[in-house]
């Protein structure tokens, strides 16, 4: 080793031992600190996808509860930030909600990123990136084939009046009620009087049996609940939380038509695209005498005139109503496309046609269907889709359909078409429905108490109470009136001196001292039919009465009586008019009744009030036109006809009418009045607040208390009638449990009720390789 430090070559040698050594160490530090800091920066890493994690699975809970009040897409960016005493790091979230285009699905894509900065570096973009995607689904009103939050009726502020599930009633999709369901064996139907139904029934109380309250154990549960699982029926279920909105509607809906009081909006679909018309009203005030008798006919009219009759001189007045007529006004309204999306209506809305695309339509008032609702993709009669062995097979791929009322939606009756001008009564032979609907209406007991029942949303058919009423006619007026003229001739052509005539009609004296002047002059005067014409000539007493003459001409020119030369003292003559139909008589009933019913109408008219009444041996099974009355004997039913003028011994007054404009096309005589309408073809859901009829009996105690009795302010109809309304014949669409209508209602389910508009279910989530941008 001396000899080493000692040779020059030695020492150098050394020294570059000493380096190699130096570098062997400082690489070896450099290498393990290089190994410590990758160890402690996979420590941070796996930190940070830990609390990625954690965040996103935060992030799941809280973008489910913002899903709850949004609707479309939109991206929604945020950061939080952690800090520890050497380094901070930012966490950034990006959201992107995404909403299906039949609103049953959401997808949210969530995406997070970090950046961290420490005191003795610049911040640095992370590598680490978490992603999610979460697939929410909502709950439309359309997941039911039928659903109620209650089952009982509009009666209900009298009491529990159950509307009852009975023999025509199959229902083969899901059906829920938060409510009671009551099974009742009649009707008929193809289940031995029992109601059918193919898919699972769900009650949030209990089946019971009608009318004891039975157990859904005293019911051949086999033969009704036919669908699965087994035994086609759970009672006692969560309630389904009945607070649907037409929110989305409001919000995302196109809003075409302009609003005015005491409008309706009428829209014919086809395919995409509809057309429209507004009908607006205005009420003014006339008064009506009312009469002792008034004829109900033309027959009647002219069997009075013919007889030299005046019903108006012969019946009395005995009361004068006052009474809101409507003036209908159609106009064209817009028309355009509904492309895959919603239209909200201010106004009522009357509707129908054939749906192509997906679309729902809104109004924030009644909605009147007034024809079939179908498909193009679809031959009326047929489903859009099967089920077969638990899976939807669809035929239908485009067409979908929703309608909404924020009040009722009605079967219309009988309408006026605007684009024909005539009176249709499609609905009164069967209807197509398809799609799905929902009455969303809450009555606000605050606003009105006991009653509010009757203002929830219900899915019902239009005048379930009908009575005959008096048609309009055509016949002539017992005022029938011509101008006659009567010419005075001179043949001398110096006048007639001092000569006169009076002529007279029915007593007064309507030409007083009339004369000629020269050759003629000639006169006008008014007779009514039947009238006595009579004239008084005065002679002046000079030789030139022969060349006096006068002629008496009718409303036609025509020579009916004529005197002179040599006048006599004078003539009479008996005006006959044609009858001709020369007069439009409207507002039969208000001429014949006490309009509206009053407690303080004296009690020797008391006959006239408006009333309907027992139908007894009246026509049709209804009282009102064309039965005018129903006394003894039983062989004359119509009394009050035969006992013209009304004014003897033999007076007997009208009886039964329909309440004015109760009936849509008001006057309906109760020979065109259809009763049974045939059945409602539904090929989709229907959703009601509250269980509305759709077929009536016609003689349930609650809407007929009496049988004299008009009263609509407290649903009293008056008078027993036919059964009336329609069969059920409801499909399920099964594409509704994975599609629904655009923005259509939708039911809560996981929140709960509260701030929150609609509810999601989560389907999925999971993590997936973040996106390259």
């Amino acid at each position: 080793m001396k000899k080493i430090f000692k040779n020059e070559k030695g020492a150098v040698l050394l020294f570059v031992v000493a380096v190699i050594s130096i570098i062997i160490s400082f690489v070896s530090t450099l290498s393990l600190l290089s190994m410590v800091r990758t160890d402690h920066l996979q420590t941070q890493y796996h930190n940070d996808m830990i609390q990625e994690e954690l965040f996103l699975r935060s992030e799941s809970v809280r973008t489910e509860r913002i899903t709850q009040e949004i609707s479309g897409n939109f991206q929604e960016n945020h950061t939080l930030e952690i800090f520890t005493p050497d380094r901070a790091t930012t966490y950034k979230i990006s959201n992107i909600y995404e909403r299906t285009l039949t609103n049953v699905e959401t997808i949210v894509k969530s995406l997070i990123t970090a950046k961290r900065a420490r005191s003795f570096i610049f911040a640095e973009n992370l590598p680490i990136k978490r992603y999610t995607v979460q697939v929410l689904s909502r709950k439309p009103l359309s997941k039911f084939q039928y659903i109620t939050e209650h089952e009982k009726s509009e009666n209900s502020h009298y009491g529990d009046d159950i509307v009852k599930f009975w023999g025509p009633d199959v229902l083969n999709g899901p059906v829920h009620s938060n409510d009671d369901i009551w099974i009742q064996n009649g009707g008929g139907g193809p289940n031995g009087g029992w109601p059918t139904f193919y898919d699972l029934v769900t009650t949030s109380e209990h089946i019971l049996h009608w009318p004891n309250g039975g157990s859904v154990n005293t019911l051949p549960t086999e033969l009704i609940f036919r669908g699965l699982p087994d035994p086609g029926y759970i009672e006692e279920v969560p309630e389904e939380i009945f607070t649907p909105s037409a929110i989305d509607i409001q919000t995302y809906g196109i809003r075409p038509f302009v609003y005015r009081e005491n409008r309706a909006v009428y829209v014919k679909i086809s395919g995409a695209g509809f057309s429209s018309y507004y009908r607006d009203l205005d009420i003014e005030t006339e008064e009506f005498k009312v009469y002792s008798w008034y004829p109900a006919d033309d027959e009647q009219a002219n069997a009075v005139i013919a007889a030299g009759g005046n019903w108006f001189e012969d019946a009395d007045e005995i009361w004068t109503n006052n009474i809101n007529v409507i003036d209908t006004t159609w106009t064209p309204g817009p028309s355009g496309t509904v492309n895959n999306q919603s239209v909200y209506v201010e106004n009522e809305l009357w509707i129908e046609g054939d749906v192509g695309g997906m679309q729902t339509w809104c109004s924030a008032e009644n909605v009147y269907i007034v024809g079939d609702i179908t498909y193009i993709g679809t031959t009326p009669g047929n489903p859009p889709a099967y089920e077969v062995d638990g899976q939807c097979v669809e035929y239908n791929t485009r067409d979908i359909f929703g309608l909404v009322s924020e009040e009722k939606i009605f079967i219309r009756y009988k309408h006026y078409d605007p684009w024909l001008e005539e009176i249709r009564d499609d609905n009164c032979n069967d209807i197509y429905l398809y799609g799905a609907y929902a009455a969303i209406g809450e009555g606000d007991p605050l606003i009105h108490g006991n009653n509010a029942c009757h203002y929830d949303g219900i899915f019902t058919f239009e005048y379930q109470h009908p009575h005959g009423s008096t048609p309009n006619f055509e016949a002539p007026s017992p005022y029938i009136s011509a101008e006659y003229t009567i010419t005075l001739f001179d043949a001398g052509g110096d006048g007639w001196d001092d000569s006169s005539l009076d002529v007279i009609v029915e007593g007064e004296t309507v030409l007083n001292d009339i004369t000629c002047y020269g050759s003629e002059n000639t006169y006008t005067f008014t007779v009514e039919n039947g009238d006595i014409i009579e004239t008084q000539y005065t002679p002046s007493g000079y030789a030139n009465e022969n060349e006096h003459t006068y002629e008496i001409y009718n409303q036609n020119g025509i020579l009916v009586v004529s005197d002179g030369p040599f006048p006599g003292p004078g003539i009479t003559y008996q005006v006959f008019l044609p009858p001709g139909q020369d007069t439009l008589y409207t507002y039969i009933d208000y001429h014949k009744f006490i309009y509206p019913p009053s407690p303080y109408i004296p009690p020797d008219i008391m006959g006239f009030e408006l009333h309907g009444g027992d139908p007894g041996p009246c026509l049709y099974g209804m009282c009102g036109y064309p039965t005018e009355g129903f006394f003894p004997p039983l062989a004359d039913p119509n009394g009050y006809v035969v006992s013209y003028p009304n004014n003897g011994p033999g007076y007997t007054y009208p009886y039964g009418t329909d309440y004015p404009h109760y009936n849509p096309i008001w006057p309906e005589s109760a020979e065109t009045i259809v009763t049974e309408r045939g059945a409602i073809r539904n090929y989709g859901a229907i959703a009601q607040r509250r269980r509305g009829f759709v077929h009536r009996s016609g003689g349930d105690p609650l809407n007929h208390p009496t049988d004299n009795r008009w009263d609509l302010g407290n649903w009293y109809f008056d008078g027993k009638h036919p059964s009336t309304g329609y069969a059920k014949d409801y499909n399920y669409d099964c594409r509704f449990l994975t599609k629904a209508p655009p923005d259509f209602p939708q039911l809560y389910e996981d929140w709960g009720q509260g701030a929150y508009s609609t509810s999601l279910h989560r389907r999925s989530w999971f993590f997936k390789s973040p996106p390259m941008n």
